[in-house]
């Protein structure tokens, strides 16, 4: 803007200094003083402070665009934490793992098995309908000619029912009459008639190798003449824990199948680290050996097809030593067991399937 102190410069008086220039180029005193004012108004105009409007724009702008920003920040968090707190799981979630919900006694949930005169009930909670069928043909084929009742409930999401563990228990008590096997989620009891001592003592192993954290209650009786046998009868000199020992010898086989069919011996992250439910499986042959201490144990590894023979060969040589190590630890002598690999030889199921290379992948403990 033009003010009385900045007049606006003009090419008429630009063409008036000009013609003031005497003939040498030079000006004349009231010239010079003349032309010096006008260029100390016209230098001064350009050199004058920035006005009222800038300083405005520049503290504006930047605020402006800070707030802008700010804006889209909250947006971006928030986008983020919406999901994170819905997927966030609970601390329960979080302890839970696989192997948890793959437990028999980790599920806790509630199975009862009873027996009266030819009717077997079945009671407790699946989570479909495959494994209800799975578990009604393991009772079948465990303790056959008997009819099965089934009261099962199909609840999605439940925990997979222990369905070898059930079978063996089934197996075990089942052969002496009536019988009832209630594990309520911490505590089972074992009731009814045991056709002998043993079959009482291999009912009761089949439930802590099954449900390793439960207080078992074992209130089997043996029915008439199971607890006497002929060679207690008729050898009156010979000691009790002879023929403890003797029966013990009798029944070792029979019991450590029991053990292994009810809980299969697996091995962590498919390696040859025993997994923590095997673990107590061999704990529970070890303690079985205690009571027939001059037998001698075959530890046998076996795998699927799958892989290569030489690469199966090494795994099955090193899970059955794994287990033999293990039964050392459990109070079996060295000398009193072996182990040995033997790949994929053997199979006890088609390897074309997964449920059969699960089965083949396997060790065996056999007496000999």
């Amino acid at each position: 803007m033009d003010t009385p102190e900045n007049p606006r410069v003009t090419n008429s008086d630009y063409e008036s200094s000009r013609r003031a220039m005497g003939a040498d180029g030079s000006f004349d005193s009231q010239t010079t003083t003349s032309s010096t004012t006008e260029w100390d108004t016209v230098t001064r105009r350009y050199k004058r402070g920035l006005g009222g409007p800038w300083w405005l724009a520049l503290i504006g702008v930047p605020a402006i665009l800070a707030a802008v920003g700010l804006g889209l920040n909250g947006d971006d968090t928030d986008a983020e934490a919406t999901p994170t707190a819905a997927t966030s799981p609970t601390s329960a979630d979080a302890s839970a793992t696989p192997s948890d919900t793959a437990s028999a006694n980790a599920s806790a949930s509630p199975f009862s098995l009873e027996r009266v005169g030819n009717e077997l009930t079945v009671r407790g909670v699946v989570p479909d309908d495959a494994a209800k069928t799975a578990l009604l043909d393991e009772l079948r084929a465990k303790v056959p000619g008997v009819n099965i009742v089934d009261e099962l409930t199909v609840t999605a999401g439940a925990a997979a029912a222990p369905t070898a563990a059930l079978g063996a228990l089934a197996d075990a008590a089942g052969a002496g009459g009536d019988f009832s096997f209630d594990f309520d989620g911490s505590a089972l009891a074992l009731k009814g008639v045991a056709a002998s001592e043993d079959a009482k003592a291999a009912a009761e192993t089949a439930a802590k190798a099954a449900f390793p954290d439960a207080t078992i209650d074992n209130q089997l009786t043996v029915g008439a003449g199971g607890a006497a046998t002929p060679s207690a009868s008729a050898s009156p000199s010979a000691s009790p824990s002879a023929d403890a020992a003797g029966a013990a010898c009798g029944t070792l086989a029979a019991d450590i199948k029991t053990i292994t069919d009810a809980s299969k011996i697996n091995f962590a992250n498919n390696g040859t680290t025993l997994a923590p439910a095997s673990e107590t499986t061999v704990k529970s042959i070890a303690e079985k050996w205690q009571g027939c201490t001059t037998a001698k144990l075959n530890v046998t590894g076996y795998t699927s097809s799958q892989g290569s023979t030489a690469t199966n060969q090494r795994l099955s040589t090193e899970r059955a030593a794994a287990v033999k190590k293990a039964l050392e630890a459990n109070g079996v002598t060295a000398a009193n067991v072996t182990s040995s690999g033997k790949g994929e030889a053997n199979p006890i199921a088609s390897n074309n399937t997964t449920a059969g290379q699960n089965a083949n992948r396997r060790v065996e403990i056999t007496v000999g």
